[in-house]
């Protein structure tokens, strides 16, 4: 009985978590899509691999 208690525990857990995670990522969606509506291109494609580029840098100097 436990274990039952505890699969259906886990199985209502699961599904909680997928629901606020497309939930989230639902109002991401949103929030860009009025961003990009009003003018907001967000960052240049070279900027963010630039970055991306320079953090791995600094994350492999550390290492």
């Amino acid at each position: 009985m436990n274990r039952v208690l505890n699969t259906d525990f886990l199985a209502a857990y699961e599904k909680m978590a997928r629901e606020v995670h497309e939930h989230q990522m639902d109002q991401r969606l949103k929030t860009a899509v009025e961003s990009y509506a009003q003018g907001e291109r967000g960052t240049p494609a070279r900027e963010f691999f630039d970055s991306l580029y320079l953090e791995d840098d600094q994350t492999t100097e550390r290492a």
